[in-house]
């Protein structure tokens, strides 16, 4: 069974949406934590591991762990400008800003 090129791009997105989703919440749990540099350590675990590089690659992206904790460690409100993330986008609520 082959897929059109159509719903490819479908499950790119879909899958882009799960990685963004990940690295949002990874950057939600440094901004709150006490120890954020253990938040950056279980993130680059994730990015380097088979799941991780598989998330990225059905999203047809090519992770560099370096520069995702960099992106990770960004205020919550520069994270959001750095990747064009709006809250309602996120499903994310006031809470979790």
């Amino acid at each position: 069974m082959s897929i059109t090129a159509a719903e490819a791009a479908a499950c790119r997105r879909l899958w882009a949406s799960v990685l963004l989703a990940a690295l949002d919440d990874f950057n939600r749990d440094h901004s709150r934590a006490s120890r954020p540099d253990l938040v950056l350590a279980r993130a680059r675990r994730y990015f380097v591991s088979r799941d991780g590089r598989q998330v990225a690659s059905m999203a047809g992206v090519d992770v560099d762990a370096d520069h995702v904790l960099d992106v990770i460690a960004l205020p919550r409100d520069a994270f959001r400008r750095r990747l064009y993330l709006r809250p309602d986008r996120l499903g994310v609520t006031g809470e979790d800003t």
